[in-house]
């Protein structure tokens, strides 16, 4: 065996929450673990950096609806066993069309999933949230427990807690290869080979680079910069201001969706 090659019952590439949870969660089950990032730990170069994502109660599919009310539950557990806040309760409004495919959907899934909402029309929005101006012929579903994640305090969560756990941290360690070889999986990296019979990818928005360079694989995935504007709020109240996503206001092809003031005054 070379000197520089090491071996792990798991390797996970990627430490943005998906990734580092599931480290933690290995990590924890007794699986000896490695956890992989090709930039410093808390980096802002992908989906999980900053103070501030939603976490959404309420999607046009059950499945998914299900899902997120299972996942503010263990995210809530963590919470309590760490003392440590990750969640702010916001509350969500999902704007439609009237009368839309979409707007059916949203508030069958509310029912079935047995979601506390209200489905308000346009002058009842404005009245109950007057920092927003909703237009004639739109409707909203309000989700009372809908919340804001704090990402970047997440994943040191899981970091600190994996590591307690004996988790191996290799920060700014970039892939370069990855094989398959008699069953098991070879990892090349800038630093040395890594030998594994799982290997778990959660690189978010650079999975296609990662699966074009060491799978050949051309996976229909775009990367958006999405534009963020801030304005300062009068009234900082999260009861007052929801965060808001648009569904089939731009004919599908365009969303604009707002947050709480969380990230700057």
């Amino acid at each position: 065996m070379e000197s520089n090659q090491e071996m792990f019952d798991v390797v996970i590439i990627g430490a943005g929450i998906a990734g580092s949870s599931t480290a933690y969660y290995c990590a924890k089950s007794g699986v000896r673990t490695l956890l992989l990032d090709q930039y410093d730990f808390l980096h802002a170069n992908g989906s999980s950096g900053g103070q501030s994502r939603i976490v959404r109660t309420l999607y046009p599919s059950l499945e998914y609806t299900r899902t997120c009310m299972d996942a503010i539950k263990m995210w809530r557990h963590l919470e309590s066993a760490t003392d440590t806040k990750l969640l702010s309760t916001s509350g969500g409004l999902d704007i439609c069309r009237e009368n839309s495919e979409v707007l059916n959907q949203l508030v069958s899934a509310a029912k079935r999933g047995n979601l506390q909402y209200e489905l308000l029309n346009h002058e009842e929005i404005n009245k109950k949230f007057p920092a927003y101006n909703i237009s004639k012929g739109y409707m909203g579903v309000y989700t009372p427990d809908a919340c804001i994640i704090h990402p970047t305090k997440a994943v040191n969560m899981f970091l600190e807690l994996g590591r307690k756990h004996g988790l191996t941290l290799r920060d700014n360690t970039k892939v370069l290869d990855i094989k398959n070889t008699n069953g098991m999986v070879m990892i090349q990296t800038q630093n040395g080979l890594i030998k594994t019979p799982k290997c778990i990818i959660a690189t978010g928005a650079w999975s296609k680079e990662i699966m074009s360079r060491c799978f050949n694989l051309n996976l229909n995935l775009i990367a958006k910069n999405i534009l963020v504007t801030y304005w300062r709020s009068t009234n900082t109240s999260l009861g007052e201001y929801p965060y808001v996503l648009t569904h089939d206001i731009f004919d599908g092809k365009e969303a604009l969706y707002s947050t709480p003031t969380m990230e700057y005054p």
